[in-house]
């Protein structure tokens, strides 16, 4: 029994070690990239100004934007755990959020892995995210992407083990906190569409994530205008996507 509770404890252990060595031993080759990424200034300051004032609702100094008049934090739940840990340690400790919630998600995608592959094969593939220069350089920044990836990683891990309370809290986590609910939406809807026909537990699962995403987004002290919003940058994705399309073009 002692023996069997060693290996899974080593199961997790061994591979989280490696994952954290690979992921801190590439994030030192970024820091440049980071510190010069203009967002993470953005994120920072917001993350004072909550940390000081509590909920914002305009902000003065962005008034090109409107935003004097009112502002809606998109990613609400990523900038209160930022506030958060602000007023505890201030910019150096928020910053410390990039390594954990890297780590974190690499642990992740490696337990996700594991259901399907064996563990050496689970823990490749959970590092070579991080050998890739690209997306390396997106878990080296400091914004809510890793947030949202962590908690859509938690809800896509609920649906196929098909636990109902990963469901819920993957759905909630990463509807109130980052400014994207069309994503587990179509989650939601391939599932219905593609899954396991009328199971009843199937069902409950789509239908539970379903309740955690409209909660998160109902508790959300920015609603409706956050909705508004999420519909609007849903609106202007298509644009985005054709403008970053027509940048990886070959020039000729």
């Amino acid at each position: 029994m002692l023996s069997q509770r060693i290996r899974k404890i080593a199961g997790i252990g061994i591979p989280s070690v490696v994952i954290a060595l690979v992921y801190l031993g590439v994030l030192r080759h970024f820091v440049d990239i980071a510190v010069n990424e203009p967002s993470r200034y953005y994120h920072l300051a917001i993350a004072f100004m909550t940390s000081k004032l509590g909920l914002i609702r305009s902000l003065p100094q962005v008034e090109d934007l409107g935003w004097s008049a009112q502002f809606v934090e998109k990613n609400f739940l990523f900038t209160i755990l930022s506030a958060l840990v602000y007023k505890m340690g201030g910019e150096t400790l928020t910053l410390s959020l990039v390594p954990i919630l890297g780590i974190l998600f690499l642990l992740l995608l490696f337990l996700m892995l594991r259901r399907f592959l064996p563990t050496i094969p689970a823990l490749l593939f959970a590092v070579s995210p991080v050998l890739t220069p690209d997306f390396a350089v997106q878990l080296s920044l400091f914004n809510p992407n890793l947030y949202a990836l962590i908690t859509f990683f938690i809800l896509v891990s609920g649906m196929l083990a098909e636990r109902i309370w990963l469901c819920v809290i993957g759905a909630f986590l990463f509807s109130l906190g980052f400014n994207a609910s069309h994503l587990p939406v179509a989650l939601i809807v391939s599932g219905l569409l593609f899954g396991w026909g009328t199971e009843k537990t199937w069902l409950r699962v789509l239908l539970f994530a379903t309740l955690g995403m409209a909660i998160g987004i109902l508790v959300n002290p920015y609603f409706p205008l956050s909705l508004s919003h999420n519909a609007s940058s849903f609106r202007i994705f298509p644009t985005l996507a054709g403008d970053r399309l027509a940048d990886m073009a070959p020039l000729g």
